[in-house]
């Protein structure tokens, strides 16, 4: 079986050597406006940072934890320092556990890192920022950078794409939750 995984590798014209020592990380920076103010979408954010599974598809449970790997220092300022969220993806539950790492209320900033991930990736970092355009509106950014196992990098491309669709649907789902959330009020 594995002779014939690396016919198909060279016959696609990979080269595992080259594979093992190509870059590789992926790094994905969206952004979406949301009318709705600064403020408001940050306490949603980042204040409520355990309660992503009450307005996104991407999560299907998520809550605060105490207990944090021990190889990850969370932030003592975040409100939430760490939460465990339970996701799908092609029938398979997969449970991370997200610890904040960098917060700032003044900035309306945070920066998280994953434990528990996928065998294939490193490393995955988001940081996501609030940023005001007036009043009632707002700018979300995130900044997600995975750093997959060297031998992984000839799937970078479809990492990446995977994961700015996943953090889209992560922003859409916030904007229609704020802006929703402020017209039944």
């Amino acid at each position: 079986m594995r002779s014939i995984a690396l016919f198909i590798l060279l016959m696609m014209g990979i080269n595992i050597a080259d594979a093992q020592n190509k870059e590789a990380n992926v790094n994905v920076k969206i952004s979406t406006i949301i009318n709705a103010p600064a403020d408001k979408v940050w306490e949603v954010l980042g204040q409520q940072f355990d309660d992503i599974a009450d307005w996104t598809t991407v999560v299907k449970s998520s809550k605060a934890i105490e207990k944090i790997p021990t190889h990850i220092i969370a932030d003592p300022s975040a409100p939430i320092p760490a939460r465990e969220t339970t996701s799908e993806n092609k029938g398979k539950t997969i449970t991370l556990v997200e610890v904040i790492t960098e917060y700032s209320d003044e900035n309306r900033s945070l920066k998280f890192y994953g434990d528990g991930l996928p065998g294939f990736i490193e490393f995955a970092s988001d940081k996501q920022s609030v940023i005001e355009k007036g009043p009632h509106q707002c700018v979300v950014v995130f900044e997600v950078e995975v750093r997959l196992k060297s031998v992984f990098s000839i799937f970078k491309g479809k990492v990446e794409k995977r994961f700015e669709e996943n953090f889209k649907r992560v922003q859409n789902d916030l904007k229609i939750y704020v802006e929703r959330e402020l017209v039944t009020k």
